[in-house]
């Protein structure tokens, strides 16, 4: 482990994408991974966290001293999201000094130049000037690097050129400024960091963190459908911990309300209360195709989960509220409803106004009922 604990070389079996209520967290040994702020590398988009996790496995090492997705959405949950963006702010700092943008921005000095957000919507609406600017830079640096080292005195030039500006940081990607990004020389260039010694490592070195950052913004295209807990549980299926339900009161078969259905799913979250918690997804089919929770005829969202959280508390009493939480989410104009519980402190017994009152668990996928003296028993096994 190096200084800071900025790099440092991981087993790959101690690493692990782990699955809350709103998002996705990386863990290593069993405790949330962290930036380097100390705030957990966490996020909505599981495939995000999965590319992130392959990169450190191939590369068996964790490192935040270098342009990779980790580092990348360190920075972000570290910076951006705190509503400070040094890389922005340093962007903006170099097109305002930069003579050449200055001059065709805005002949006006600072306040006449294009504003950043400006520039930054321009380069969003035309992706192809960014892919011009990422690709380009290599085959400029190239060309400058034949340049030099073709020159008789070369090592002169390099030597003065070193002077003023050995450690140029115009790679917006590293996010680092300093007064050699004001231009001396006065070309009007946004400049890449480049060791004249080895320009071609530089340039390939360049080339790689500039693919891992399209590759790290390609998950934030709006066009591209994240991925959201409740897709990553309908993925899962139905198993112990895990039951789909295609309505909540609307009988599909009949094609009406029917009390049954929803005993059905009251059913269901008793047992996961008084066994090892579950979810309960509602709009969902058996084979995990989306139906929506539209069926039950519900004026609005909120209406729905009035309804279920009226029947919750008069099946099951209001104790159980804090073990219970939903959540909804839209897939094409279809609402799924996410009832996830926990495991209830003490025995939850289903009395729903026309159904016998019973204590119902969880054997294996299903849901069962428990005779009076198989109840007594579950519960001095099971509760204090």
């Amino acid at each position: 482990m190096t200084k800071n604990n900025l790099q440092y070389h991981i087993h790959p079996k101690d690493l692990d994408l782990v699955m809350r209520d709103e998002d996705f967290v990386i863990y290593y040994k069993n405790e949330p991974l962290t930036t380097k702020n100390g705030t957990e590398v966490s996020h909505k988009d599981a495939r995000l966290l999965r590319h992130i996790l392959t990169n450190i496995t191939l590369k068996r090492e964790i490192d935040f001293r270098s342009i990779n997705t980790l580092n990348l959405l360190s920075f972000m949950i570290d910076n951006i999201l705190q509503d400070n963006d040094p890389i922005k702010n340093g962007l903006q700092a170099q097109i305002i000094n930069d003579p050449l943008l200055n001059s065709k921005l805005g002949n006006g000095g600072k306040n006449g130049i294009a504003r950043i957000d400006e520039v930054l919507e321009y380069l969003e609406e035309n992706p192809e000037i960014m892919n011009l600017i990422f690709w380009g830079v290599s085959v400029i640096t190239q060309g400058l690097h034949d340049l030099l080292t073709g020159m008789d005195n070369f090592e002169a030039v390099e030597k003065n050129f070193k002077a003023h500006s050995k450690e140029l940081t115009g790679n917006l990607l590293r996010g680092q400024t300093d007064d050699a990004t004001k231009n001396q020389d006065g070309t009007g260039i946004i400049p890449v960091r480049v060791s004249w010694r080895t320009a071609d490592k530089s340039i390939i070195l360049f080339h790689d963190e500039a693919v891992c950052a399209l590759e790290f913004l390609g998950f934030f295209e709006k066009s591209r459908k994240k991925i959201s807990v409740i897709s990553e549980l309908i993925t899962q299926g139905e198993h112990d911990k895990m039951e789909f339900k295609s309505t909540f009161r609307w009988d599909i078969r009949q094609n009406k309300k029917n009390p049954a259905i929803e005993h059905a799913a009251l059913k269901t979250m008793a047992a996961f209360l008084n066994s090892d918690g579950g979810d309960l997804l509602l709009g969902v089919e058996d084979d995990g195709a989306i139906y929506g929770v539209e069926a039950d005829s519900f004026a609005n969202d909120d209406k729905f989960l009035l309804h279920v959280w009226a029947l919750i508390k008069s099946s099951m009493g209001q104790d159980v509220s804090p073990y219970i939480k939903t959540t909804l989410e839209k897939f094409d104009n279809k609402t799924v409803c996410r009832v996830n519980c926990l495991p209830s402190p003490k025995p939850v017994f289903l009395h729903q106004k026309g159904f016998d009152e019973a204590l119902y668990i969880r054997i294996g996928p299903s849901t069962g009922s428990l005779e009076i003296r198989e109840a007594l028993k579950y519960i001095s096994e099971h509760f204090e």
